[in-house]
């Protein structure tokens, strides 16, 4: 099952991407990509 999980930075970003599990959230891929999401973000804003 997919489920999406997004990550709120601020009142103008909303970062949504699609997870497979929650051992895929905890899986060195997913949190590099949610690290990479947040500071691009951060950057962004």
């Amino acid at each position: 099952m997919v489920f999406l999980h997004c990550t709120v930075k601020n009142v103008q970003a909303v970062m949504c991407f699609p997870t497979a599990s929650v051992e895929y959230k905890n899986s060195v891929i997913g949190n590099f990509y949610s690290v990479a999401v947040i500071y691009r973000t951060g950057h962004l804003f």
